[in-house]
Formats: structure tokens, C-alpha cells, sequence
């Protein structure tokens, strides 16, 4: 059972097998949705704490809301991968909750068998042509990603760790365990987010302020901790620390020198 709780007990119990100490956390993505619940878990462990493009989402969202998402979720309807991309990219429009549209995410990766990992990336990444896009998204649509001859060398380095579409089994599920609507995990949620109310070390919120999916949560999280202090945004998008990987790298060790 990969759920978001299980994970974060398998790391707490990682952490304290190796009694780790004086630890500086720095956490993107699914690493703050674990890593601020592990902190929250050991924080005597922990000496300041970092975190971009991520939060500790805690749903506020009507009974109606939930019932439109589940009911999309179950649907028939069939995604496209451009159409999801675009319903991502206005998710922090405010026009609608932001769950409204990261169900979109959650939906295509469910129900995509051989989702096309690589060439997302691969769409992030490189310069391709128009060609060569075509050429791959044709093997999408016919659901045989895996099989096309077309892709580039960084699609091909991100589909390495999947021999072949039942290994793809985690990244479909990951989405949906992200809590954007209540479920198991929401007292433990509360908990932790009651906790960095109190937090007295120190905290930096160092987003990349380019991220649609994201945009929203940094005020979420400088409200929930208060405090955490905010760095500038250093750009990149959602995988800043690749795309920006030395204005992240000096935005953090200049909070561990000053602090």
C-alpha cells in the first residue's frame, strides 16, 4: 500500500534507523508533501527547513466540488494529453478551485496505462521539432508509448526505470494521493500543519514563481508557518532544482550560513 500515510511512516522509520541529526530539509514536490510531515514527525532531528513548489495541502473546498471530482474521476470520459496540459496551466486562474483542475492531472495519469513519461520530459527539456513531437504523440494516442522509436535522449533516460507499462503502476497512482479533497490522511494533515504554527527554527519558502500548479500553495505555506520568511522567486517552473539548480543551490546555502 503506497498511500501517502504509508510513505511518510517508511521515511520516518528510514530517518530514525539512521539517526540522522541536525538535519537542514529542503523539500519540492512530493519531498515537502512527505518531508514536512516527517519533519513534524522528529523534529528534534531537524535544524531549519526549506521548501519550494510544495505545501501541506489541506482541502477547503465545498461538498459540491467533491462531488463534481469524484464524479469526474469515475467518468468515461477519455483526456488528451495537450487538453490536461492546458487545464494545469490554469489551475492558479483563480476561476475555479484549484482541485478542479489538478483532477484533470490525476484523471489522465490513472487512467493512462503507458503514460508517456518520457516524452513530458522530454517536452520540458528539449527543443524538439513539430515533427518529431507528432511523430511520438501518434504512439500516444494509439497507447503504445513504450514501443515508439521516435524519442530523444532525455525521453528515453526518464523511461529507463519503466521496462515496459506495469511498471508505471506508482507515477499513475502518485496524483491521486495528493489530498486536494478530504480523505485518510486528513488528521494527520491537520496535525502537522498545527504543529508549524509553532515553529520556531528557521523556514524558507524559496518558490519558483512560475508554476501554475503551485503559484497558490507559497501563501498557503507562509500563512501556515509564520515563521517562515519568503526568498525571491528564482523562476524555472515546477522542477526548478534542474532548470535553476544554482540560484536554488545559493538561495539555500545562504540560509544555512545566516541561520
Amino acid at each position: 500500500d503506497y498511500s501517502y500515510q504509508n510513505q511518510v511512516d517508511w521515511m520516518v522509520d528510514w530517518l530514525n534507523a539512521n539517526d540522522f541529526q541536525d538535519v537542514t530539509f529542503f523539500g519540492q514536490d512530493w519531498g515537502g508533501l512527505i518531508g514536512l510531515r516527517i519533519v513534524a514527525r522528529e523534529p528534534d532531528r531537524f535544524t531549519r527547513v526549506s521548501v519550494g513548489n510544495t505545501g501541506l495541502p489541506y482541502p477547503d473546498i465545498s461538498e459540491e466540488e467533491i462531488e463534481e471530482i469524484k464524479a469526474f474521476k469515475e467518468s468515461n470520459i477519455k483526456l488528451s494529453l495537450p487538453f490536461m496540459a492546458k487545464q494545469l496551466d490554469q489551475m492558479d486562474s483563480g476561476k475555479t478551485h484549484p482541485a478542479l483542475n489538478f483532477m484533470y492531472w490525476q484523471k489522465y495519469c490513472w487512467d493512462t496505462e503507458d503514460l508517456p513519461i518520457g516524452f513530458m520530459q522530454s517536452m520540458v527539456w528539449d527543443k524538439r521539432s513539430v515533427v518529431s513531437a507528432v511523430l511520438n504523440y501518434f504512439f500516444i494516442l494509439i497507447g503504445k508509448y513504450s514501443a515508439s522509436p521516435f524519442k530523444s535522449d532525455t525521453a528515453k533516460i526518464y523511461e529507463a526505470p519503466f521496462p515496459d507499462p506495469s511498471y508505471k503502476m506508482g507515477p499513475r497512482a502518485m496524483p491521486s494521493h495528493v489530498p486536494t479533497i478530504p480523505d485518510q490522511s486528513l488528521e494527520e494533515q491537520r496535525k502537522a500543519r498545527e504543529f508549524f504554527s509553532t515553529w520556531d527554527k528557521p523556514f524558507l519558502s524559496v518558490f519558483a514563481g512560475d508554476d501554475p500548479v503551485t503559484n497558490g500553495i507559497e501563501q498557503d505555506v507562509l500563512e501556515m508557518c509564520p515563521n517562515a520568511k519568503s526568498a525571491p522567486h528564482i523562476g524555472g517552473g515546477h522542477f526548478f532544482q534542474w532548470k535553476r539548480p544554482k540560484e536554488l543551490s545559493e538561495v539555500i546555502i545562504k540560509f544555512i550560513k545566516e541561520n
